[in-house]
């Protein structure tokens, strides 16, 4: 970096080289004792929240003033420096933390900057405790698949993330405590590993030492910012990881507590720290049963024979819009014989993603009235999925779905979004549209029932009441989409006879609302323009994008398009306008139709809006579009539970820093959910109680998957409720969009098997899944 200029190194206030110098031994002495102790104990936490005020008190004793050191003050000691130094222009790089303070730097301080570089990035924006762990997962996640492209890495450490997961819990458990000679030859020292520290102890081991090749690009960036050398990037490739020879025996941690021992998968240990018995493949001991035809409800799919719940999603709100997946494959209400006594097989209930259907108090006279309907509901998808090979499915879907009374489906609403795709749809008139539409619905429906009675804490009540009244003393549960923030509040306030929880595209409760749908956006449709990059072909012809994408919103959303389509069923051509709006919504559902995005982008970016438009229209002009929602749970969920926890300028802001180029209009109108706090105040119910949005704390065996191309709800969400759900296995799918059961037979073998086995679910088909082959055009 210095072969050609001056490099000047400024250590910030506070540092080892400053006066005053803000070094903590009463800190440092802390982390040397901990390696003693248990990593996350509470006693722990104490004895490190004692040493942090222990040096707070004597800094503030010797005059120190603490509120100002802060990137605030460090991004104008730099601007002070460089006049100081009478330099006009100069370069910046930073790193790590540096990286935050370069972007302060930056924005608060931009004359005499000539280019900026910032690498291992922690943007101000989104820096957070919860962030950390969506690093976490990734870089140890790239590791993992490292080793998983060479093959002997593979064959040797097979499951490296099951294997860590496993282990983390073991030692959380039941920590395991040895001794250790640190380097240097001193004394052998106590070291005690649990989960925690076994998390740590890898991501600081992940921190590799100077990248050459990251090296020279940053020298060539120096020197050329608007052209960078990132030529020796190609040919780079991962080093070959170290293999050790298999061992006859594996040590194993301590098993769970007696009540959790009965749940381990077979061929555990069961005694203390001692030899693994090696797993053999299970077979199937138990009598072959008759296939079960039907489901005795409807909504999304839960599980078989054991109890599962459903509960239905606002699908309007984009979290959930299926499109059907044929007939019921029958129409009369039947229920398959639970399994003979002595066996371990529970029924199933499942929480729908989607405000759709309740059951009544005749579900075969209700299951035959659906299934004339509309054919094809989420009874065929849990049929497909094989969750009732073996058990009962109860689907139950919510109060205020259209086989309800009352049913609060609000067609005015699906009639106005129908005529809105003529409409310039983030524009202001459109929105007051919109919100009359909203008042309507809302006046209409409050003439039938008391508004407030619709929200996820009723319906987390309403199934705990129907578990009792079905007489059942244990049940699975399997939700998704908004179904998985049903699950969770269930789990949390009506825990009694669940025996396992599956939740798929996950929304935690805590995190529920607009401001989570914009970093939710932001992994999605990366996770589809890396695919289309990781595919030679794509990526010759479709390069950069994500940048393409980005570019076609700012531009739309300064100048909208207005075209027209020919949609089936109509026998005039349609209007249909984009705005930029338009199209982030758009590529949120179009992640189903992974393999024709990038073409639909570069023939809209070459003039062409036609497939884009008809995808558009076509979704927004169905005639199973219109009264499919129950508008007034869904609103009863947004306006209680969600909007009065977070404002208009909160969504702005989280939609900034996942896409900082997005225009703020764009931004106002978080993906799907247009104008909802608009709406809101025309819904106008009472907030829900604080608690309503507590995190779910539990030891109920829990699978938590989620899917690599959901734009919807994002795998770091499932990441997120893992850290509270302590027997939770995390499972995220490749390649596949929002409610990865729906799409991929590798999730419905996954959840089958976790409902088989809750603490040992079968993930090994996960290796082998492949990216969709992308569309490449003329």
């Amino acid at each position: 970096m210095n072969r050609a200029r001056d490099l000047i190194v400024m250590a910030q206030r506070g540092a080892l080289h400053s006066q005053p110098n803000l070094a903590c031994p009463e800190i440092d002495r802390f982390y040397a004792d901990v390696v003693g102790l248990r990593y996350d104990a509470p006693s722990t936490g104490r004895l490190l929240v004692r040493a942090a005020t222990e040096c707070r008190d004597r800094l503030t004793a010797d005059g120190v003033d603490l509120s100002a050191y802060n990137t605030t003050e460090n991004a104008a000691d730099f601007a002070d420096l460089r006049k100081a130094l009478g330099i006009h222009r100069w370069n910046v790089y930073g790193y790590s933390y540096g990286t935050d303070l370069a972007l302060t730097f930056l924005r608060r301080h931009p004359e005499g900057i000539r280019s900026v570089t910032i690498d291992s990035v922690v943007p101000p924006q989104i820096v957070s405790l919860p962030w950390t762990w969506d690093s976490a997962r990734e870089g140890i996640g790239a590791i993992f698949a490292a080793c998983e492209a060479q093959p002997r890495c593979k064959s040797r450490y097979p499951d490296l993330l099951l294997t860590l997961t496993e282990q983390v819990r073991r030692l959380e458990a039941q920590p395991l405590t040895l001794t250790a000679r640190p380097p240097g030859g001193k004394d052998p020292v106590k070291v005690v590993l649990d989960g925690g520290a076994l998390v740590n102890l890898l991501i600081a081991n992940a921190v590799p030492a100077v990248d050459v090749p990251a090296a020279l690009v940053l020298a060539s960036f120096l020197t050329r910012p608007t052209a960078p050398d990132t030529s020796c990037v190609a040919g780079l490739a991962p080093k070959p990881f170290t293999i050790t020879p298999a061992p006859e025996s594996t040590w194993c941690p301590s098993p769970a507590p007696p009540q959790a021992r009965r749940a381990t998968a077979p061929g555990r240990s069961g005694r203390g720290h001692g030899r693994c018995r090696r797993r053999r493949p299970r077979r199937d001991v138990r009598p072959s049963r008759r296939r079960h035809r039907s489901c005795a409800g409807h909504g999304r799919p839960d599980s078989g024979r054991r109890p599962l719940r459903a509960g239905p999603l606002p699908e309007d709100c984009g979290l959930d819009p299926r499109p059907d997946k044929g007939p019921l494959r029958d129409t009369h209400r039947s229920r398959e014989p639970l399994p003979p006594q002595g066996t371990e097989d529970r029924p199933l209930g499942r929480d729908r993603g989607g405000g759709h259907e309740q059951t009544g108090t005749r579900p075969d006279r209700l299951v035959r009235r659906r299934a004339r309907r509309r054919r094809g509901l989420r009874g065929e998808l849990a049929i497909d999925g094989g969750l009732n090979r073996d058990r009962d499915v109860i689907f139950m879907s919510q109060r205020g779905t259209y086989s309800a009374d009352p049913a609060l489906t609000c067609p005015d609403i699906d009639e106005f979004t129908a005529r809105a795709v003529g409409l310039v749809p983030g524009a202001p008139s459109t929105g007051r549209l919109h919100v009359k539409a909203t008042r309507a619905c809302r006046e209409q429906s409050a003439e039938r029932t008391d508004l407030s009675a619709y929200n996820t804490t009723e319906s987390a009540a309403d199934y705990a009441a129907l578990r009792v009244a079905l007489g059942i003393e244990q049940w699975h549960m399997f939700g998704i989409s908004y179904g998985t923030d049903l699950a969770l509040t269930y789990m949390r306030e009506h825990p009694k006879g669940i025996r396992s929880v599956g939740i798929d595209g996950v929304l935690p409760p805590s995190l529920a609302g607009a401001s989570v749908t914009w970093s939710a956006a932001r992994q999605g449709f990366d996770g589809l323009f890396r695919a289309c990059a990781e595919q030679p072909a794509c990526n010759r012809r479709y390069p950069n994008l994500s940048d393409t994408f980005e570019r076609l919103v700012r531009e739309l959303e300064a100048k909208p398009l207005t075209t027209t389509v020919t949609v089936p069923g109509r026998a005039t051509p349609v209007k249909v306008v984009l705005d930029g709006g338009v199209l982030v919504n758009w590529l949120t559902s179009a992640t189903r139709l992974a393999a024709r995005v990038p073409r639909s982008i570069d023939e809209l970016a070459r003039g062409n809006p036609q497939r884009i438009a008809e995808q558009w229209a076509g979704g927004k002009l169905s005639p199973q579009a219109v009264g499919r929602l129950a508008h007034g749970l869904a609103y009863g969920v947004f306006c209680s539970e969600w909007t009065p926890f977070e404002t208009e300028a909160d969504v702005i802001r989280a939609g900034r820093p996942a896409f900082p180029s997005f225009p703020r209009s764009v931004l106002a109108n978080a993906p799907q959910l247009p104008f909802l706090h608009a709406d809101c105040r025309a819904w106008d119910v009472p907030a829900a109680p604080r608690p309503v949005r507590e995190v779910t704390r539990s030891d109920i065996p829990t699978l938590v998957m989620s899917a690599g191309f959901d734009a919807q709800t994002a795998a770091g969400n499932g990441t997120y409720a893992t850290l509270t759900l302590s027997r939770s296995t995390a499972v995220t799918v490749p390649y596949v969009v929002h409610v990865a059961f729906a799409e991929s037979p590798c999730a419905q073998a996954i959840t089958a098997s976790f409902f088989e086995s809750p603490t040992a679910p079968d993930t090994r088909r996960l290796a082998g899944l492949q990216p969709p082959e992308f569309e490449v055009g003329p």
